[in-house]
């Protein structure tokens, strides 16, 4: 591998200013606890028929609606 071939940080994008972003592709480790909610079952089932995985999708929302509240 020359020197030029070196793996490169990534550049400050929205991407990787996002904590559950960086954590969901591992670029960093994953600092979560166990918690339950109550989720309204028709937005679940949108969550299941598209395979989406509910711990990510909920972290991803909670950064989004505390970025737009200021408190991130």
């Amino acid at each position: 591998m020359e020197k030029d071939d070196k793996i490169k940080p990534l550049p400050e994008t929205k991407l990787t200013n996002s904590i559950a972003m960086k954590r969901i592709l591992k670029l960093e480790k994953k600092n979560r606890i166990m918690t339950t909610v109550h989720i309204e079952k028709e937005l679940y089932d949108i969550i299941r028929l598209n395979n989406y995985r509910l711990s990510d999708l909920v972290n991803i929302a909670l950064e989004k609606h505390f970025r737009e509240k200021g408190l991130l």
